[in-house]
């Protein structure tokens, strides 16, 4: 059973499509490195696949073993900046902020739900009227406007007094160099 599962893979590993599928997720995890413009995935990748080629001539090894390190390394390198983003329990802040927050920290209360008399029933709502009507339409149609002007308005303003203050900057580093 042993020696059939290594015959297998064997021939598995020296199949000219299996290295076609493994050359294609190479690439597509170098594509993905160079997105997320992690250089150093890239290089590391780079490196054990030089390294690996010195000890052994089959590519689909090469790329599985490099695809797998490197993956691990991004892994590892991806919780180390979670993990390192902790301060330490033995910081006298720390001590102090834990303190305070298990003081002040309260007990969980019930939800408080308003009277069954304040809570509307499908009677109260009017089938007649149109949420979406051409009146309601117009009104935010025209609300947007507004919104828009006054946008634009404040975008002109700012621009304005950017542009005052670039050329005050302008007379007094002219004033200085005189």
């Amino acid at each position: 059973m042993k020696d059939k599962i290594i015959d297998y893979s064997k021939k598995i590993i020296k199949n000219q499509y299996f290295l076609y599928f493994v050359f294609i997720l190479a690439i597509l995890n170098v594509v993905t490195y160079l997105s997320s413009n992690n250089y150093n995935a890239i290089l590391l990748f780079i490196a054990i696949s030089i390294l690996l080629r010195q000890t052994t001539e089959n590519y689909a090894v090469i790329f599985i073993i490099s695809i797998i390190l490197t993956n691990s390394y991004i892994l590892i390198d991806e919780n180390y900046k979670i993990i390192s983003g902790f301060r330490s329990r033995n910081s006298k802040n720390d001590k102090f902020v834990n303190r305070n927050y298990r003081r002040k920290k309260n007990k969980l209360q019930p939800a408080e739900y308003p009277d069954d008399d304040s809570i509307l029933s499908d009677d109260d709502y009017d089938d007649d009227d149109d949420v979406f009507s051409d009146e309601s339409l117009d009104k935010n149609e025209q609300n947007n406007i507004d919104t828009y002007n006054k946008m634009t308005e404040t975008y002109n303003n700012l621009v304005q007094s950017i542009r005052a203050k670039t050329d005050r900057i302008k007379q007094l580093s002219r004033k200085i160099k005189m």
